[in-house]
């Protein structure tokens, strides 16, 4: 337990002892997700809040959209996954995070859950395409909590800076 504090303590300290970057060479970008927080895929915007000099991290918010056909009970559904993620790293990124995710049936249901990530980004500072693979668990808590385990993949393009 003890070892475990101080690395937290570690990690906080480096948090506060870095300088913030205002501007860089991408603060927005694009990406499908198959599978992930909005259930089967979604089309994302991500945008940069802050990025830390050292360690290479940010942290970014993330919204998105997604739908799928509902039988003639339910109605169309629309899926707005919406979160915040904390990036370490450079090339190979840590991405954690957590959000909520809103669907809404065309004919007057209303569902949210909350969203967790952990995963994995390869994104190069200096190219347009990333990927991410992540662990996205869902936890229902409207009526009862229910907790499922899910996971996505993605593939991106972020807008760089000349």
């Amino acid at each position: 337990m003890r070892g475990f504090v101080n690395i937290v303590l570690f990690f906080l300290i480096s948090l506060f002892n870095c300088s913030i970057y205002a501007q860089d060479k991408s603060e927005h970008r694009l990406f499908f997700e198959g599978l992930g927080n909005a259930g089967f895929g979604s089309l994302n915007y991500e945008k940069r809040l802050v990025k830390l000099d050292c360690p290479k991290s940010e942290f970014v918010f993330r919204t998105g959209l997604s739908g799928f056909p509902g039988d003639v009970n339910t109605g169309t559904t629309l899926v707005l996954p919406n979160s915040f993620n904390f990036l370490y790293g450079n090339a190979h990124k840590l991405e954690l995070g957590f959000g909520q995710t809103l669907s809404v049936r065309l004919k007057g249901a209303l569902f949210i859950r909350t969203v967790f990530n952990l995963g994995y980004r390869f994104q190069k500072p200096d190219k347009h395409v990333f990927y991410r693979l992540t662990y996205t668990p869902l936890m229902s808590n409207i009526w009862d909590i229910q907790f499922q385990h899910w996971g996505g993949f993605s593939i991106g393009y972020q807008f760089l800076k000349e």
